[in-house]
């Protein structure tokens, strides 16, 4: 039987603004705390009260005393469930995500908790952005840089060079939303969202290692968006899409993950698609696209 273990007392909850929406932290844990502190604490604190009108989400993160059995990385699942909900679990700690109670409810290991990393993207992230996906913030599995409001998300699967243009575009002054994947808004009206991985870039151009850097010039949100699907050949190349092209694209990118709201992807794809985009092919060489990333950031 796992017993929670308190590591301070009486500690207040905190509320952030996520990806503009409400989201009240209860946790003993001064780690917890400054986890969701760092990792939450700029994704939309002045921004406009969320279209959901006075919707509050709640977190609750207890720390106990399971057993991961000395296994790193600690293993982590996470199963989607009917109705939005998720089940994150590794085998001394647990996660439930139920968007119906508006919450989000973990029992976690010192020793998962110690490995900061880990928790931070597998469990602390994970649950906070399940539990605002069903209230209109859809995942995109893109990369996103800003220029006067509008977005223009390079979207591919894993392995694709989104991180590595992202990095690209920010060592040029651009500003970054994402690296990887952002949120699309629809109501009242269009609005891309970045996530709190926007600290932190993926470079796999060097020897096949990934690396951690930070990102320079960042931004929050943006009002408009345009999409550059992401291919590779021999040489680079831009080339214009339609919309009906660019959706085509999305679609069959979809990635696990991505797929937890199928009725409103085909909204979310069209409106995005909506000013039409682009396909980018991809040279071995990076930095023969950032010209086109730059025209492209122009003609928005």
């Amino acid at each position: 039987m796992t017993t929670c273990v308190v590591d301070a007392a009486d500690a207040p909850p905190i509320t952030l603004r996520v990806l503009g929406i409400s989201v009240t932290f209860h946790t003993s844990s001064a780690a917890v705390r400054r986890l969701a502190g760092e990792c939450f604490h700029s994704l939309g604190a002045a921004m406009e009260p969320a279209s959901a009108g006075t919707l509050e989400l709640t977190v609750r993160i207890m720390v106990c005393d399971g057993n991961e059995h000395g296994i790193f990385p600690v293993p982590v699942r996470h199963i989607s469930m009917d109705g939005g909900m998720l089940l994150v679990h590794t085998p001394g700690s647990t996660a439930l995500v139920h968007p119906a109670h508006r919450s989000s409810t973990a029992y976690v290991s010192r020793e998962l908790l110690a490995h900061e990393d880990t928790f931070r993207t597998a469990v602390l992230e994970a649950i906070t952005y399940a539990l605002i996906a069903p209230f209109d913030r859809h995942p995109v599995h893109a990369s996103a840089i800003v220029r006067n409001g509008c977005a223009v998300l390079l979207a591919g699967p894993s392995g694709s060079g989104k991180s590595t243009l992202a990095h690209r575009a920010d060592a040029a002054g651009v500003d970054v939303l994402s690296e990887d994947h952002v949120w699309i808004q629809c109501e009242p009206a269009l609005r891309v969202w970045g996530g709190a991985e926007a600290a932190r870039l993926m470079l796999d151009d060097a020897d096949d290692e990934k690396q951690t850097v930070p990102i320079t010039h960042r931004a929050v949100w943006a009002e408009r968006a345009r999409v550059c699907v992401l291919a590779r050949g021999e040489h680079a190349l831009l080339e214009p899409l339609d919309p009906a092209a660019i959706i085509r694209e999305l679609e069959a990118q979809v990635a696990p993950g991505f797929d937890r709201f199928p009725e409103r992807q085909q909204q979310v794809f069209a409106a995005i698609a909506a000013s039409g985009g682009w396909r980018l092919t991809l040279s071995s060489r990076p930095a023969d696209a950032l010209p086109f990333l730059f025209e492209m950031l122009e003609s928005t």
